[in-house]
């Protein structure tokens, strides 16, 4: 199961060659507006097509091998722009103190005193257009201090990096202004030694909110036997950087619903924490996959509001079969076969059709290798 690390203690970079693995990092953003970015840099990403397939088989993919770059650009609440770029092996190298080298893009952390700024560099090419998307993403927040839940055998951890940040961004694409933005941010880290179907997860809930000047994370998991209890905590920090790890008390569940896919999600959820209480309200997902959803959320905590991000996870859905070549479509290998189908699901979210038929006539790019749903 997950368990809390502190931000002093980095990531191994054995993680990349421990079979099955997974060390990645993930930095978000919002504003009141709606509009935001999600950004995972990994290595071992364990919802990349045919991984979970090749584990359960018994041939576990090394993390080294399967170097991507997920970003998600949002405006108004609405999907603007997305990729899942996986790159070849030797065009992904590690950086010590967190981040590394993908293919074009790069990312470092700097620390200065009491702050921490994660730099990233985008420079991603677009499914059916020449130009790239380009440009930088800082998330800036406080550095972290306090104590985190020791740990005699450390196999999946998970950390936030980072206080109540700031995120700014100024990407264009092909050389043109397009997204400008400055929000709420926030980052962490996952690794682990074990892969994602011997973590003992039948499903998990994730969340982060900025409310009243503090950095809420909510992070609700499910085991996968039935006579084990939930592991439920909130993790919180505050501009000085102080973080406490709390369990959850109890959690309700209201207004289930499920999208097409058939996966659920809740209109609110309700946290008690001690005499607390902690209502997540969320909005439709904005990104609806068949084991993944990324859902926009308003937050209140006593007489304060907020907003952020929340992800529900089923990790017995990753990979199935029925489900592969939908997931394929979104993915921009740098080589070998591509989905015909990529710039439907890929790149900007306006002008998706014409850039698809302009691929099929051989007038835009086709990344990728040969195509095939």
């Amino acid at each position: 199961m997950l368990q809390v690390d502190h931000p002093d203690r980095p990531l191994d970079p054995a993680l990349l060659d421990a079979p099955g693995g997974f060390a990645w990092w993930y930095a978000d953003a919002r504003n009141p507006d709606g509009d935001g970015l999600v950004l995972i840099l990994s290595w071992g990403l364990p919802f990349l097509p045919g991984d979970r397939s090749a584990r359960l088989a018994g041939n576990p993919p090394l993390p080294k091998d399967r170097p991507s770059v997920n970003l998600a650009l949002y405006r108004d609440g609405h999907p603007e722009f997305y990729t899942l770029h996986t790159l070849e092996p030797s065009r992904a190298a590690w950086v010590e103190g967190g981040g590394g080298q993908f293919g074009e893009c790069r990312a470092h952390f700097e620390r200065t005193g009491d702050e921490v700024a994660l730099h990233v560099h985008i420079d991603l090419p677009i499914p059916g257009e020449v130009g790239r998307l380009q440009g930088p993403i800082v998330v800036r927040g406080p550095r972290l201090h306090g104590v985190a839940p020791e740990h005699a055998n450390l196999v999946h951890a998970w950390t936030p990096v980072m206080g109540p940040a700031r995120c700014t961004a100024e990407l264009t694409r092909g050389g043109e202004p397009y997204f400008s933005f400055q929000g709420d941010g926030y980052a962490d880290r996952n690794g682990s030694q074990v892969s994602f179907d011997d973590l003992g997860l039948d499903r998990w809930i994730w969340g982060r909110a900025t409310v009243g000047g503090r950095a809420l994370v909510y992070y609700l998991s499910f085991p996968d036997t039935a006579d084990a209890k939930p592991h439920m905590i909130l993790w919180e920090a505050g501009p000085d950087g102080a973080f406490t790890v709390t369990d959850v008390d109890h959690a309700e569940f209201e207004a289930i619903e499920f999208t097409w896919l058939g996966m659920p999600w809740w209109r609110r959820i309700v946290l008690h924490v001690g005499e607390e209480r902690l209502l997540i309200d969320f909005m439709a997902p904005v990104d609806t996959g068949p084991f993944y959803l990324r859902l926009q959320t308003s937050v209140i905590r006593g007489t304060q509001g907020g907003f952020g991000w929340a992800e529900v996870c089923v990790p017995d859905r990753i990979d199935l079969g029925v489900h592969r070549p939908l997931v394929r479509m979104c993915v921009h290998p740098e080589r070998g076969p591509s989905s015909m189908w990529l710039p439907l699901f890929g790149g900007p979210s306006a002008g998706r059709v014409g850039r698809l038929l302009r691929a099929w006539r051989g007038v835009a790019p086709r990344l990728g290798g040969a195509t095939g749903a």
